[in-house]
């Protein structure tokens, strides 16, 4: 077991909708500005969200999903979040008493305790009467909770004298809620942008956000939160004791090229944040811009996408295909996810588009965009592959966005199923699918901090495969 003393700050809603988000992106970007190194963590599956957060920390954003994750998966993904950081800042889901939409299990509050986090609430000022009523009757959020956040404060400039208000302004409407301090009142950004929607789709990308809306975001949380006294509040947070089952540990400089652009990157970040851990070093490339694979590498990862913003520039880059081809045939790992399992297929069609896209090819089958619903997910190994042996089993989520139709079953052209994937509602299906002995690819979204060992798997089949590239490239 180990522990981390790391402060810690989990950041909820009143409700959903009150801009928890944007003060949580606020923060980031203030305390970054102080010179700090700042570890986010978002709860649920917000993972274009997770993208933001670690454009801004440089650091990867890992995904806490309560329907995913066990207790104990929970505190070690946060202890293993906090090690180099100088804080964990924690964006909770939906809000205090919405019961999240990510889980059953647990109230936001809940999570809060769990992790030995002080709980700081978002609050919106039109409905805060409401708002503070409902907390002050909630015995156990009113407990939990250390402080607020007033946000969109719309500014009386009548009877603030043209200043903004201060969190003293409201001193008395929180007065329901005891002793609980206010770090500070937000006023209404009024630069345009948005943040994305709570969830996970590749359907659009949210994550292009404008310079000047960030830039307006820092202001306000600078200008108008105690950061001083946020951080005083984070340092109230109990040590937490976890699992420590991932030492960094190194398969011979094994290289794992990973897509990443302004298409291409969506997936629970934990995933690269562990192929890290156990040993691989990540380099990024572009599926839209780079004509080749970076060099030297042992395996390839292809995360999720937003095909329909792309499919154009995609599927006219042959040179990359080709690249893609030839390293899978020598034997390099491919493991891929999501919209990117989809471009490595023959074709890819668009949900509304008649026009079907040239893909890879590396997939021997036609991908079709769909829209289902989004689901958890269990998936076991039914076939041995480069995720792991047969009866390992990891959870996810199905974006319920893309099917694989039209398989070509025949000598040259055989796709083995490598997983069986059962939903919570007891649908099972076979999926996995693997073109040769070292690649396998999922419409779904695997998360390895439920099971790391697919994660060591995929790293030591990289580095097998880079190792015997230089034993070649040694006897020429």
């Amino acid at each position: 077991m180990a522990i981390s003393t790391v402060p810690r700050l989990y950041v909820s809603g009143a409700g959903v909708g009150v801009g928890k988000s944007l003060l949580v992106t606020g923060l980031l970007l203030a305390l970054r500005r102080r010179g700090m190194s700042v570890s986010c963590v978002v709860v649920g599956r917000a993972l274009q969200q997770a993208v933001i957060y670690h454009r801004i920390t440089r650091r990867y954003t890992r995904c806490l999903d309560p329907a995913v994750l066990s207790q104990d998966e929970i505190t070690a993904i946060v202890g293993q979040a906090s090690r180099g950081a100088d804080l964990v800042l924690i964006d909770g889901a939906e809000g205090i008493g919405a019961n999240q939409g990510a889980s059953a299990e647990y109230e936001e509050w809940e999570l809060a305790r769990l992790l030995g986090a002080p709980l700081v609430l978002t609050l919106n000022h039109s409905e805060i009467q409401r708002q503070v009523f409902e907390l002050s009757g909630s015995s156990e959020a009113h407990v939990a909770c250390d402080a607020v956040v007033v946000n969109r404060v719309r500014v009386d400039k009548a009877s603030h004298q043209g200043s903004e208000p201060t969190r003293r302004d409201f001193s008395d409407v929180l007065s329901p809620l005891g002793k609980i301090g206010c770090l500070g009142a937000l006023p209404e950004i009024t630069v345009k942008g948005e943040l994305p929607p709570y969830g996970a789709m590749q359907e659009r990308s949210f994550v292009a956000v404008p310079l000047q809306f960030l830039t307006e975001i820092e202001r306000a949380v600078a200008s108008n939160i105690d950061l001083d006294a946020t951080l005083l509040l984070a340092a109230r947070a109990q040590p937490l004791q976890y699992e420590d089952a991932l030492p960094v540990v190194r398969h011979g400089g094994c290289r794992i090229a990973v897509a990443d652009d302004s298409s291409f990157g969506l997936c629970y970040q934990d995933n690269l944040d562990t192929l890290r851990l156990v040993g691989a070093d990540l380099i990024s490339f572009s599926p839209l811009a780079d004509s080749a694979l970076p060099r030297s590498i042992g395996g390839v990862y292809i995360p999720g996408a937003y095909l329909s913003e792309c499919a154009d520039l995609m599927s006219s880059n042959t040179r990359l295909f080709r690249a893609l081809l030839e390293f899978s045939v020598a034997g390099g790992v491919v493991y891929s996810e999501g919209a990117g399992t989809a471009m490595l297929c023959r074709s890819f069609k668009l949900t509304d588009s008649s026009r079907v896209f040239s893909g890879a090819g590396l997939i021997p089958a036609d991908a079709v965009q769909v829209r289902e619903r989004s689901t958890v997910m269990r998936a076991s190994i039914v076939e041995d592959s480069v995720l792991g042996t047969v009866g390992a089993a990891i959870s996810g989520f199905s974006s319920g966005e893309w099917h694989i139709r039209g398989r070509n079953i025949g000598v040259a052209d055989t796709i083995i199923n490598t997983l069986r994937c059962e939903s919570l509602d007891g649908t099972s299906s076979l999926e996995g699918y693997s073109a040769s002995a070292q690649s396998c690819g999922t419409c779904h979204f695997l998360h390895f901090g439920s099971n790391p060992e697919f994660a060591k798997f995929l790293v030591l089949a990289a580095a097998a495969h880079q190792k015997t590239i230089r034993t070649a490239s040694a006897k020429e």
